[in-house]
């Protein structure tokens, strides 16, 4: 007969550095959004991420709260982040195309014989 008997633990150290970078994640991935750097692909999803980040950095919620907020919201799908490439960025091969005084492929006319 063999027996085998034992526990693990987190040491809180390991703990609190875990959530410290996970923090710092967050607010550098929510600071790029204010600086348009990205942004949301579900655009009201990240205005309500943004504005509870907002409430938390700034003292208007305590940290437990912002625990409960972000538990309620991670049971919905969470909105995904896509780099800002600016106004232009859907036009950028066709204005590339104007600039140099040629047309796109599609729209050139078909050569003829």
């Amino acid at each position: 007969m063999e027996g085998e008997n034992g526990f693990t633990t987190n040491e809180p150290g390991q703990v609190a550095l875990q959530q410290a970078v996970e923090k710092a994640v967050y607010a550098m991935v929510l600071d790029g959004v204010d600086l348009n750097l990205w942004h949301f692909q579900d655009g009201v999803a990240g205005q309500l991420l943004l504005s509870r980040y907002h409430d938390e950095r700034d003292g208007r919620l305590s940290a437990v709260q912002a625990q409960a907020l972000a538990r309620a919201q991670r049971r919905s799908a969470p909105p995904r982040i896509v780099p800002d490439r600016g106004p232009d960025a859907a036009n950028h091969s066709t204005s590339r195309l104007a600039r140099n005084g040629e047309t796109p492929a599609s729209s050139a006319p078909a050569p003829t014989r």
